[in-house]
This record gives C-alpha cells, sequence and structure tokens, in this order.
C-alpha cells in the first residue's frame, strides 16, 4: 500500500469541507497493511518535519472529506484502518496541527 501525507496545512469548512495549503509527500516503496501502527504513523510524521502535538486522520476508501473523515488516534481505530483498507492500494492521511 502506498501511503500519502497531506500536512502543514488546515481544515476549512466553507460549503465544503477542505484541507488548504498543505503539503503532499508520499512515501517510496510498499507497506504491509496488516502491519500499520501509531509508533510506526509517529515516526513517519515526524520525518516529513511535524513537531509537537498533532491529530492523524485518514478519510475511508469511496469517502470524501465532507463524510469520510475519521480520527486515528487509538489501537482501536488502527484496527479499523487494517480492515477498511485491506484491498485498497494507496491511503491518504491528514496531518492536523494546532
Amino acid at each position: 500500500m502506498k501511503i500519502r501525507f497531506h500536512y502543514k496545512g488546515y481544515f476549512i469548512c466553507d460549503l465544503d469541507f477542505a484541507y488548504k495549503c498543505g503539503k503532499v509527500h508520499e512515501f517510496g516503496g510498499e507497506w504491509n497493511i496488516d502491519e500499520v501502527n501509531l509508533n510506526d504513523l509517529g515516526k513517519l510524521v515526524r520525518e516529513i518535519g511535524v513537531e509537537g502535538d498533532y491529530k492523524l486522520w485518514y478519510v475511508i476508501p469511496g469517502g470524501s472529506l465532507n463524510g469520510g473523515l475519521r480520527l486515528l488516534k487509538t489501537d482501536r481505530d488502527c484496527v479499523r484502518f487494517i480492515n477498511e483498507f485491506n484491498n485498497e492500494v494507496a491511503a491518504d492521511f491528514y496531518v492536523e496541527t494546532p
């Protein structure tokens, strides 16, 4: 699975929910979906230069920022993510900083 991080931007809600002014970083190689965990995702977030506190979000397959945005905060959230993305080829994560 390919992993892309949207970061250094912010969420805005006008008529539609959007992530504005951010950067995108796609990690090379492939991730084994069964090995996704909070610690490794946190390391990747730090590697792209995010400092301090942050929240990590993703959009469910076939969803949008308006109705499919999910917070990835606990191990239970990781299990849900793995189940939702089991047959997907890529995942987009959105980093929210205060």
